[in-house]
Parts: C-alpha cells; sequence; structure tokens
C-alpha cells in the first residue's frame, strides 16, 4: 500500500518470511536516510527491573561490532567510506532507533546489510560490557560510558521532576521507566541480562526499517531481503517465535495524583522547576492531537500568549513550555523555568486560575486563526526542506501502537499535517471552547512535581560518591583492585583490536556521480 502526502510518497511493505517491517518515504533529493526502529519496553520481571537501562545498554553495544563484522568502529568507518558522517542512535521510552544519513541512496544501500547485522547480531562481549556499560577502575571508582552518562543526568532538576511525573501518570507499565538506567542498577547489571533482552526485544518482527529520500524501492526491497537472509537465521526465527508485541497491554487507569517535591543536588537555593503533567488522548486520533497541540501554542506559544504573560510578565518564571508525547494512551506536560524557590508552590494554583480565566473568556477565534496559519507556514517550509522529515514520526508512531501496522490509512491520516491543520482551521469555535473547558476543569487529573534545589542534597552527594570507592577500596583490597584493573585493560584492549583492511574495503567505492544525480537545478527568477 502507498500513499501520498506533501512532497512525498510512502510506501509499506512487510517482510514475508522474518515479519520486519519496511517503510519507504520516497522525494528526490541528494540525502538518503535509514531508521531502524525497535519497540523496546523496560519493566519489572523475574529478572531485570524497569530501571535497569537495558535499551539504553544495548544501543551502546550494538555499535562494538556484529558476527559478520567483530571489530569496535567497523560501521563508522563503513559509513564514512558510504559518504555518511557516521552513524547516531537515540533510546526513548517506548523505542530505540539507529539511524545514518548518506549522500545519494547507493552509500545507504551499500551500508544497510552492514548496519542490520549490528542490530540482528551485535557481539555483546563481556568486554564490551565492561568498557561500555560499567567497571570498577584500578583506583575503586564506578565507570563505563553509559554509567558516566547517567550519573552526569540521573540528578538534575529535570531528570527527577520528569521520572517522578511519568511515574504518577503510568506507575507499575514501561512508560514510568528510566530507559536510560539509575546508577544503582548499573552497577548490579550483567551481561548476561543485556543478552537476554537482545533475545526478547532485537527480532526481526519487531524491527521496522524506515527509510526516506530518492531510493529506488525495487533495489530497498532486493538489499533487505538479502540482508535478513544472512542476519535473520532460521534458529533466530524460531527462538523468536511466540514473544509478545512489546506496548500490546491496555494502559490501566491514572491514579489519582499528589503533588510531589523531589531535591535536586544544586550548588545554590535560589531557583528550581516545576512540571505538571496528565494523561491525554489515546493513540488513532491524531487530528484531537493536532488540536491539543494548536491550543497549546494558543496559550503559551510567544511573549503574547496568555501564559506567558502571566508566568513570565508576571515575574514567576522564565518559560512556560508545553510538551508531550504519543503511547498507547499519550500525555501532555507543562514545564514551568527557573522559579525563585519562593514561589514554587505557588505555580500551581496561578496554572489552575489562568485556564479557568480563559475559559470563561473563550477562544480568541482571530488569535486561533492566526496560530494555525503560523503552523501552516512553518510545515509548509519543513516540507520544502525535507519533504519526507516530516512523516518519519507518525510512521514510528503507527508502528509501535497501530491495532494493525500493515494497514496505512491511520498512518497517512497521522502523517498529512496540511490536511489536519486544514481540518482544524475549520473547527467551530464550539469545539475549540469545549476543549479549553476540558482543560480547565481537569485539575483533579493533573500531576504536579515540584524540583527544589538543594545544597544539602550536593554534599550528601559528593559524601556519598566518596563512601562509595572507600568502601570498594576495603572490599577488593590492593589485590582485588589490581584484578579489577587487569580486567579493565583486557578488555580496552580486546575492543581496540585493528580492523582488517579487507573488511573495510568491502564496500565498493563511492560513486559521487550518483550521490549527486538529484541535486535540484536552482534558478534565480529574474530581478
Amino acid at each position: 500500500p502507498s500513499f501520498d502526502v506533501e512532497g512525498a510518497t510512502v510506501r509499506a511493505w512487510v517482510h514475508a518470511r522474518s515479519g520486519c517491517r519496511v517503510r519507504l518515504a520516497y522525494a528526490a533529493g541528494p540525502m538518503a536516510n535509514l531508521y531502524g526502529v525497535l519497540a523496546t519496553e523496560a519493566t519489572d520481571c523475574d529478572w531485570a527491573k524497569a530501571d535497569d537501562g537495558l535499551p539504553h545498554t544495548l544501543e551502546h553495544l550494538v555499535f562494538l561490532g556484529s558476527e559478520a563484522y567483530p571489530y569496535k568502529g567497523v560501521l563508522d568507518k563503513l559509513a564514512n567510506r558510504c559518504l555518511a558522517r557516521g552513524t547516531n542512535a537515540w533510546t526513548d521510552v517506548d523505542h530505540t532507533a539507529y539511524t545514518v544519513t548518506t549522500a545519494g541512496s547507493a552509500g545507504l544501500l551499500n551500508l544497510l546489510p552492514i548496519y542490520l547485522d549490528h542490530v540482528l547480531r551485535p557481539t555483546l562481549t563481556d568486554s564490551g560490557f565492561t568498557t561500555e556499560v560499567h567497571h570498577v577502575t584500578g583506583s575503586g571508582e564506578d565507570k563505563g560510558v553509559v554509567y558516566c552518562e547517567m550519573q552526569g543526568r540521573e540528578t538534575t532538576a529535570e531528570s527527577l521532576a520528569e521520572r517522578a511525573c511519568l511515574g504518577q501518570l503510568y506507575g507499575g507499565t514501561g512508560y514510568a521507566a528510566e530507559t536510560g538506567g539509575i546508577c544503582e542498577n548499573l552497577r548490579a547489571l550483567t551481561n548476561a541480562q543485556v543478552r537476554r533482552y537482545h533475545a526478547d526485544f532485537y527480532r526481526a518482527s519487531n524491527l521496522c526499517l524506515v527509510v526516506t529520500g530518492g531510493v529506488d524501492a525495487a533495489a530497498l526491497l532486493d538489499v533487505v531481503d538479502k540482508a535478513l537472509d544472512e542476519s535473520w537465521k532460521p534458529a533466530a526465527a524460531a527462538r523468536a517465535r511466540g514473544l509478545a508485541r512489546p506496548w500490546s497491554d491496555e494502559v490501566p487507569p491514572a491514579p489519582r495524583p499528589t503533588p510531589t517535591v523531589v531535591a535536586f543536588p544544586s550548588a545554590d537555593e535560589e531557583t528550581g522547576l516545576v512540571v505538571c503533567g496528565w494523561r491525554s488522548t489515546k493513540f488513532g486520533d491524531p487530528l484531537k492531537n493536532a488540536r491539543t497541540s494548536l491550543l497549546w501554542d494558543y496559550l503559551a506559544d510567544g511573549a503574547a500568549s496568555p501564559l506567558a504573560k502571566t508566568f513570565v510578565d508576571g515575574g514567576l518564571c522564565s518559560g512556560v513550555y508545553p510538551t508531550g508525547d504519543s503511547f498507547r494512551v499519550g500525555y501532555r506536560q507543562v514545564w514551568f523555568d527557573d522559579v525563585a524557590v519562593e514561589s514554587l508552590e505557588a505555580v500551581r494554583g496561578t496554572f489552575d486560575a489562568a485556564l479557568e480565566k480563559e475559559a470563561a473568556k473563550g477562544i480568541d477565534e482571530t488569535r486561533m486563526s492566526d496560530i494555525i496559519q503560523r503552523r501552516r507556514r512553518k510545515t509548509v517550509a519543513a516540507c520544502e526542506d525535507d519533504p519526507c522529515g516530516m512523516v518519519v514520526t507518525p510512521i514510528l508512531k503507527h508502528f509501535l501502537y497501530a491495532e494493525d501496522r500493515d494497514e496505512t490509512a491511520t498512518m497517512e491520516a497521522a502523517a498529512n499535517a496540511l490536511a489536519l491543520l486544514d481540518a482544524a482551521a475549520a473547527t467551530p469555535a464550539t469545539a475549540w471552547a469545549d476543549l479549553l473547558n476540558a482543560l480547565a476543569a481537569g485539575a483533579d487529573a493533573r500531576a504536579w512535581v515540584v524540583s527544589r534545589p538543594s545544597t544539602e542534597k550536593a554534599a550528601a552527594q559528593r559524601d556519598e560518591e566518596a563512601a562509595r570507592v572507600d568502601e570498594m577500596k576495603e572490599t577488593l583490597g590492593e589485590v582485588g583492585l589490581k584484578d579489577v584493573g587487569d580486567v579493565l585493560d583486557r578488555a580496552v584492549a580486546a575492543n581496540e583490536a585493528p580492523i582488517p583492511e579487507e573488511m573495510l574495503a568491502c564496500v565498493p567505492e563511492p560513486d559521487l556521480d550518483e550521490a549527486v544525480s538529484q541535486l535540484f537545478d536552482v534558478v534565480s527568477a529574474a530581478q
């Protein structure tokens, strides 16, 4: 099946033998993109905890080599040979994505089988786990790339507030998990757990390959078919048979939230932040999502917006930032930054009163029309810059949450941003009023989290870290410290093994003519 959106044609396939989904958003242009998306869910079970960070650890370990290419860095070196600036990846609450952008489509097609082998058949060695996830150094310190990343993020004001907010909205589900991992759990994590998580979630039927740009469909499907023959063997398919689809369970009703205060380490106690969150729409209603987003533009976008006047001009905070995400049941949030500590508790009442005031006034139809037109101009500009870029997230979310992953009607509805804006523009004033009134009346369903600065917390954090190092030194002793240092040295040496030259030449030299064949001719208008 296929459909057209502004500037691009989207086509969808399912690989018959493996169940891998392939989506191509075709538009002529010089750049081609690959997004390898896996639905990844982190929950408490008998062999792992939700906050172990297993999705995040795999995001890192995938790049350390695969069965066919068992060397750290080989993927990035081959990506450079394919006219790409390396590779990238991200871990979100509900998925993990692996990406690459190449000049021209030939390089992307050459790299795709190698990338797929890394995703489906990573080496996941103990030495890679040691250096990339967590280890103890010869001086008794906890280190590792993932560990240090999360150590720097775990106790920030934003991270603590986000976890507390989602915990109230989605407690007991994977939506409340810290998919990056918390340090306490990372210190206890094992490579065996990582391998099991990979076996459960990194399977072809749980993978969607989203390709954008001027890529030939027949060539793409041929490359994917051959790559899956190599990287998804019958034994792996047999092990994955019967595993449940992630995020298929119904989301339980949210309990009545209670205001929460979290303390974050800080050198001073002058300003904190406040976040407010609540459950939003179920997946599959893109028009309601679009209207909700536009309503928040109306309420908070720009210095002339009602909430900016109330909070920023009123001196309560430096900015008001609405955000949200689409899950099986999504959520909305509003963040209030740089709030003076003496005003932190006043934000909630001021916000509720401001919404009630706006609901009583009603929607200014002229302002809402201006908001929609401004969004339309931004959308058209984004489509002209990258016709395929705006369809990636709708395709991704459809793969994660659509009841039928292989129908395209709901995907098309969510991907056609301009059609959604046209429908929103035709929304009667009464419908906007109903949406605003429902928002104002929903105070009891909103979760409030105050993130308060604490110098005491900062001192305690330093003391705890120093005490942990001292305890580790005492536990291991001089011999034990030397042993863990030797283990780290051997792991580093194993990971830095030189890549054979013949492996670096396994993809053809880039065809520069092909790479520039889809460049646009630019013609200056006559003055």
